[in-house]
């Protein structure tokens, strides 16, 4: 009988040591922009949609001709007003083609101011240049960023262990990956020649993790 008592009593001892523990890290990496990057629109205005056609199609094809922008689809759409009496009354067409263009050097976009000025009728709204790092180096990052958080609930649990404070098990991980890129806001004015180099600003990506641990205290 006595026997009993205290494998019943060792088992309760031994259960009031285990819980769980939730744990969250952050992990950063900085790159530095190696290329520079402007978004923009045209905008036109014509009475009919072929007349849109006829002014986006050459210029379209010219800029076929860039080797730092792409882009080119553009969207033709009616413009209406209303009278008084609430008809509706077709009075043009409303196109617009979008633009990214990528470069080193601001004087890489010469070509393309060129051609946008000898363009009459069509509007230009820009955004400004900025300094962008490349999809293959955010990629890379994040890879090295992904490989780093997996690696940490291991090392942290022995870590635990080596200290005996407890022994525990890895039993969730939830990653959120997330990369800030300063806001930049569209502006509407004719693209100049002399451009000039923004200022580089580094490009943060971070990995933020969630782990869940099932652990025994030594």
């Amino acid at each position: 009988m006595k026997r009993f008592i205290f494998l019943v009593c060792g088992v309760f001892l031994l259960e009031s040591f285990a819980f769980e523990l939730s744990m969250s890290k952050s992990f950063v990496q900085k790159l530095e922009p190696s290329v520079m990057q402007i978004s923009f629109t045209l905008n036109t205005k014509a009475s009919s949609a072929e007349a849109i056609r006829e002014r986006l199609h050459p210029l379209i094809k010219e800029m076929k001709k860039s080797t730092i922008c792409s882009g080119g689809a553009y969207a033709i759409s009616p413009e209406y007003k209303y009278e008084k009496d609430k008809a509706r009354v077709l009075v043009g067409f409303y196109g617009n083609v979008n633009y990214k263009c990528s470069f080193e050097e601001t004087t890489q976009l010469d070509a393309v101011v060129a051609l946008l000025d000898a363009k009459k009728k069509i509007e230009l709204s820009q955004s400004p240049v900025r300094w962008v790092v490349k999809k293959e180096k955010i990629q890379e990052a994040q890879r090295a960023l992904e490989f780093e958080a997996l690696q940490h609930p291991m090392l942290y649990a022995k870590s635990l262990q080596e200290q005996k404070i407890a022994k525990c098990k890895v039993e969730k991980i939830s990653l959120n990956k997330n990369i800030h890129t300063p806001f930049v806001g569209n502006v509407t004015r004719a693209m100049s020649t002399s451009i000039p180099e923004p200022t580089k600003e580094a490009q943060e990506i971070q990995i933020s993790a969630e782990y869940l641990y099932e652990c025994k205290e030594l």
